[in-house]
């Protein structure tokens, strides 16, 4: 007798399910940026399977001043652009810092017009491994413009002068020392907006807010027209006759400084600063459960066929 197989293919599911992984499926996703403009703190949390931040933070740019009965006034030096890329984990948050622009000034606005210095932008500030910290640009002064902010280090960059000798940028936190003729120093760096430094009945200019700020100094009716300090982690300058020194700027190794062009013109705020943030999303890694099917094979022969009828 002739043996007869039937297949029977797919009908038994294994019950064990198996996992696969199939991370490398994934397709990264397009680059996704996140702009904080609104100066002030904030914060950024890293989305799941992101592990680094391309981070762009500018500092805010320092006011301008006109004095339209003795000279021309001098525009606010730019707040510096620093950009970095971070090493991160999911979930992990940012800390963020906006740095505002510092306030403009003209001769009607008060007998003594003083502009008002940039403040800093920063990411990570506390962290002295990650930081990234934009200094803002110092304010124009009486026919000199503020000074751009620094770059590496902390050390920010002088003022020009029409009269006198410009002020140098602070360190570590410190506001440099105005110049003559008599200029009142800088308010000191405190993690936060520096003080304004007074010198008689004159009047300032706000400076911008920004980590560690530098103050804005202030003159008489006799030292008219000085300049405020741009905020930054290195400490603002302090008020020369003529213009003020910028903020500096630090970060890890890699970073690159350039200047924002944001310095406010002669009369004219500052620009504020910003932080954007770049990344891209995965690959992902995710699990796929499959249920494989089995081929059984049953040998017919071993029935013994009934015939009715």
């Amino acid at each position: 007798m002739k043996k007869v197989f039937a297949v029977v293919s797919g009908t038994f599911l294994l019950t064990s399910m198996f996992a696969l992984s199939n991370g490398g499926t994934s397709v990264a996703g397009a680059a996704t940026s996140s702009s904080f403009t609104t100066p002030g703190a904030a914060s950024f949390t890293v989305p799941a399977c992101v592990n680094s931040l391309d981070v762009e933070v500018v500092g805010g740019g320092g006011g301008g001043m006109y004095d339209g009965y003795i000279a021309v006034g001098g525009a606010g030096g730019s707040g510096a652009r620093v950009a970095a890329t971070l090493a991160v984990t999911s979930g992990q948050t940012i800390d963020l810092f906006v740095g505002g622009g510092g306030e403009g000034m003209t001769r009607s606005d008060t007998s003594s017009p003083v502009s008002g210095g940039g403040g800093s932008s920063s990411v990570n500030p506390a962290d002295p491994a990650t930081r990234v910290i934009a200094g803002g640009g110092g304010g124009g002064g009486y026919g000199g413009a503020g000074g751009d902010a620094g770059q590496a280090n902390g050390v920010g960059g002088n003022g020009t002068v029409q009269n006198g000798t410009p002020a140098q940028g602070g360190a570590s936190g410190i506001g440099g020392a105005g110049e003559q003729p008599a200029s009142p120093a800088g308010g000191n760096g405190s993690g936060g907006p520096g003080g304004s430094g007074r010198n008689g009945p004159g009047n300032s200019s706000a400076g911008g807010i920004g980590f560690a700020g530098g103050g804005s100094g202030a003159g008489d009716d006799t030292t008219p027209a000085l300049a405020g300090g741009g905020g930054g982690y290195g400490g603002g300058g302090g008020g020369a006759f003529g213009s003020a020194a910028a903020g500096g700027s630090t970060g890890p190794s890699g970073v690159t400084y350039t200047i924002a062009g944001n310095g406010g013109a002669a009369g004219a705020n500052g620009g504020d600063g910003s932080i954007t943030i770049t990344y891209e999303n995965g690959p992902c890694p995710t699990t796929t459960t499959i249920a494989p099917s089995t081929t059984t094979t049953v040998d017919l022969s071993a029935v013994e066929p009934k015939f009715t009828g």
